[in-house]
């Protein structure tokens, strides 16, 4: 299986009230998720997804080889 994946914490509104946990609240992601590994920064992100959603391009780690 691959690395964690760091996310970018993005608040999808607060909907506690309507049956929305503290964990989901606080660890809602810019790719549309709830995961444990979340920051505020954006340069710690490693999410391919949540780097597109803030027009980042990400890092291949592993370049194609022709």
């Amino acid at each position: 299986m691959g690395q964690k994946k760091t996310h970018l914490y993005k608040s999808h509104g607060d909907h506690r009230s309507a049956g929305q946990t503290q964990y989901e609240y606080t660890h809602s992601t810019a790719c549309g998720y709830v995961r444990g590994s979340v920051t505020n920064h954006p340069a710690r992100v490693t999410c391919k997804h949540c780097l597109r959603k803030i027009g980042k391009q990400p890092n291949h780690e592993h370049p194609r080889t022709g």
